[in-house]
């Protein structure tokens, strides 16, 4: 009815309010791969890969019996607190990013 042509709609329209929901879903789904992929590896799933932290799980129980001992506990504990910071790490990214991107969000 305006005579917009169709990229103008899109680039200046709609780009700009939805950049910021594609950018933190593809944070939230590279971190859900990145969750699905340890856990498949502490099943044992996959090929083995020794520097994978679902393989360092699955050995710190599996070989050195952290869950029984309090000597090997540091083995199960890293892996565990590297998995926590990495998700932190992408939520406070995700936010950030929609606190940037998101036209809403933005002070006049």
């Amino acid at each position: 009815m305006l005579g917009l042509s169709v990229p103008h709609i899109i680039f200046s329209e709609l780009l700009p309010n939805i950049t910021s929901y594609i950018a933190i879903n593809f944070i939230m789904i590279m971190r859900n791969a990145i969750t699905a992929s340890v856990g498949l590896m502490v099943l044992g799933l996959v090929p083995f890969s020794s520097t994978h932290w679902g393989m360092m799980l699955q050995m710190a129980v599996g070989t050195s019996g952290a869950m029984y001992g309090s000597s090997a506990i540091i083995y199960l504990l890293v892996p565990i607190i590297a998995i926590t910071l990495f998700q932190m790490g992408c939520l406070f990214f995700a936010n950030g990013l929609d606190e940037a991107l998101n036209p809403r969000l933005r002070t006049q």
